[in-house]
């Protein structure tokens, strides 16, 4: 069952993945690049890796893409007034985002069930700061790196659009 619902979610984050790449707007390109990661991080849930699958939820979908998106809606407010399309593409991105959170629900349940789940472990903060730069340590490495690249361009896109305002 549990390799069913793995190869659903490859499907479900390849397609999403694909939507991202082609879509036009950047908004709604972000938002699929969220959803993508998501559906990744509940593929590490899947296979047993919570460490790697909370840090790609946290930090890629709630950090990185968040900071992503906020900056895109207050530099271009005027594409954010549309109006929403109900076509085919439409039905099949509420299917995947409801599937996303079920499976999301479904793996965060059964973990949490489980006795064994990080869940149910106390930690301090000396034992996880050993895990992250003793196991972890390329891994906190790069997300560090890509959490400031992007702060970075948010910065500087902001900054681009407010020397376009002055001119």
């Amino acid at each position: 069952m549990d390799r069913l619902i793995l190869y659903i979610l490859e499907a479900f984050s390849i397609i999403s993945i694909s939507i991202s790449i082609l879509q036009k707007k950047v908004f709604y390109s972000i938002v699929y690049l969220i959803i993508f990661t998501i559906l990744i991080g509940i593929m590490f849930f899947n296979i047993n890796s919570n460490f790697c699958a909370i840090l790609e939820i946290i930090i890629y979908s709630g950090g990185i893409l968040i900071i992503f998106l906020f900056s895109l809606m207050t530099l271009n407010k005027k594409e954010f007034g549309e109006k929403i399309e109900f076509n085919k593409e439409f039905f099949l991105k509420i299917f995947v985002s409801f599937f996303s959170v079920l499976s999301f629900l479904y793996f965060f349940l059964k973990k949490k069930l489980n006795e064994k789940s990080i869940l149910y472990k106390n930690f301090t903060i000396k034992q996880i700061s050993k895990e992250f730069f003793e196991n972890y340590f390329f891994f906190v490495g790069i997300v560090s790196i890509i959490i400031l690249s992007g702060i970075i361009v948010s910065f500087i896109l902001c900054k681009n659009k407010k020397n376009k305002k002055n001119i």
